[in-house]
């Protein structure tokens, strides 16, 4: 079984029917059956599948006793579920050593490419109340020191800068930072970048996407060059010395004065960095391979050949040889195959099976990626890739994954599709301005689903000045002995001190920190002590912010 759409309310759902089949002693094929019949559950083996004479894709056809197309599950109060607070905090480091909130769901801007931005329409938000109930509760039990508000386009939650604001008001004391994902270049004002900075400087990363204006249109990604200069000036100015940058080669209608719009647009972001960043200004520019998605108005079109994308990638690198510009960029093998499985049918099954049994493991991990046995495995299973993703389709030609309703209309992908070739962007959505995407356009129109936008748009405040330096503060120093025994002998001296700050947080223990552009806590611990060794006598010492009865600061800390 496949679940599609929102989990919230789905899970449950589903969970309640698989008891209840499983309570009534259904046999297999019986209880798939019985699954399919709850809301945007998909069962592949109940559908019969036919090829399609034009395009030769292998396509699921209307079965009897299987819903015809799969609907999916939309959750348009996301605001009655609320985001989960007490978190698993783990000792070693992961990749996402924060705490993340999800601050709305989908995307206003319609970003051609862009799947999600498709399968998670309609727009919804949750409320700045809810948001900070959660970081509150998620602070109090994690330890953590970092948050990221997470969205697909967070810069353009409504009242985003009244959120940061108020937020970091109740974060500066605790040297808590804050960070935002995805941001459009145009949604870093200054206001905004002041407040962000207010404790550290996280990562800032910009997605321009293409190097020209035309083929920022061709794809809808609703930003201007003077956007992407602006929020530039805006991260260079409040003190930022580095700058991701996101762009995609082989876009539709691409031209070698797009890629060479790139380096370009790459080198004004650099001459500005150089006014203001007193190291010197760096960026590192990341261009991936454009793989034509499911679901999006570009899902009719073919992917470039893999000798194309070589040369664009060989073009950029020798632009950027000799500057403070790092490049990075995805292997056309990998992106290669991500397109043939985004595009493919389910014949690419057996490819998959043959893949295994050739060897392939981890193929997410560049050093494990097996290139030559998928494309063995592709010729002894004689499936033809070519005709998935270099295959030009017309509009309206159907989909292996069409019997899948993702809620968005192919009439109005069709458009879509038109408009880009066209160079024609369509403006974001919202309750002034519908396009009639989906099924859901009601609800958006009523404006239930985003409260903050019923009055207007929020207004944006004049920047104000960056807040003046902390005084110094009194600090109270004590040393600390404990035991590490047991399992903990296995965690590293990073591991330790990582797991003792976050202790302390959790105890509530105001601890002193540094100044500068990093504060830390103030923390020294003694010689480290080797992987796998025990000991009962190990020391720290550490400062706290105000005066503590040490019988209770132990105590506090121990429980934690």
């Amino acid at each position: 079984c496949i679940l599609v759409g929102d989990g919230e309310e789905l899970i449950l759902d589903f969970g309640e029917k698989f008891r209840r089949l499983r309570r009534d002693g259904a046999r297999r094929r019986e209880g798939l059956r019985g699954l399919s019949e709850v809301e945007g559950v998909y069962v592949p083996a109940l559908y019969e599948t036919s090829e399609d004479p034009r395009t030769g894709f292998l396509l699921p056809r209307p079965t009897p006793g299987a819903p015809f197309p799969v609907r999916r599950r939309i959750l348009f109060d996301i605001n009655r579920y609320p985001f989960p607070g007490d978190v698993v905090v783990p000792f070693g480091e992961i990749v996402h050593d924060r705490i993340s909130v999800e601050i709305l769901r989908g995307c206003a801007t319609g970003c051609r490419f862009c799947q999600a931005g498709i399968t998670y329409r309609p727009l919804r938000e949750r409320t700045p109340e809810s948001i900070k109930a959660v970081l509150e509760n998620s602070l109090r039990s994690t330890g953590f020191d970092e948050v990221s508000l997470t969205s697909l386009n967070s810069g353009e939650y409504t009242q985003v800068a009244d959120l940061i604001s108020d937020l970091m008001d109740g974060f500066e004391g605790d040297r808590i930072s804050l960070s935002l994902s995805s941001l459009r270049p145009g949604s870093l004002n200054e206001r905004i970048a002041g407040q962000i900075r207010r404790v550290r400087k996280t990562g800032f990363t910009m997605a321009p996407e293409a190097g020209t204006q035309r083929l920022r249109d061709v794809i809808n990604k609703g930003t201007s060059e003077a956007d992407i200069l602006s929020g530039a000036e805006n991260a260079f100015r409040q003190g930022w010395e580095l700058i991701k940058l996101y762009f995609m080669i082989g876009l539709p209608t691409e031209t070698d004065d797009d890629v060479r719009g790139i380096l370009d647009l790459t080198q004004r972001i650099l001459r500005i960095g150089r006014r203001y960043a007193r190291r010197g200004a760096r960026i590192t520019l990341s261009a991936s391979s454009f793989i034509p998605k499911p679901h999006t108005p570009f899902q009719w079109l073919p992917m470039e050949r893999m000798e194309v994308l070589r040369e664009k990638q060989a073009r950029i690198r020798g632009g950027v040889r000799g500057t403070p510009v790092q490049f990075r960029w995805h292997d056309v093998e990998v992106s290669w195959l991500e397109g043939v499985f985004a595009k493919g049918d389910r014949t690419l099954g057996r490819v998959l099976l043959r893949a295994w049994e050739r060897g392939c493991r981890f193929d997410g991990w560049t050093e494990q990626f097996r290139y030559r046995d998928w494309v063995e495995a592709v010729s002894e299973t004689g499936v033809d890739p070519d005709r998935f993703v270099h295959q030009r389709l017309e509009a309206g030609s159907r989909h292996p994954w069409d019997h899948v309703d993702s809620g968005v209309s192919q009439p109005y992908l069709a458009r879509e599709l038109e408009m880009g070739l066209a160079g024609s962007p369509t403006g974001p959505c919202g309750m002034d301005r519908c396009h009639g995407c989906g099924s859901f356009a009601a609800r958006c129109l009523s404006g239930e689903l985003v409260p903050g936008r019923m009055g207007g748009e929020a207004e944006t405040e004049a920047p104000g000045p960056s807040p003046p330096p902390r005084a110094g503060k009194a600090r109270f120093r004590y040393r600390a002995r404990y035991r590490k025994i047991g399992r903990m002998r296995f965690l590293s001296h990073l591991e330790l001190s990582r797991a003792m700050v976050r202790a302390f947080r959790r105890a509530g223990i105001p601890l002193s920190h540094s100044e500068g552009f990093h504060p830390m806590p103030r923390l020294a611990f003694a010689s480290a002590l080797a992987v796998g060794v025990e000991s009962t006598g190990e020391f720290l010492d550490f400062a706290t912010a105000e005066p503590l009865d040490p019988a209770i600061l132990a105590a506090r800390v121990g429980a934690s």
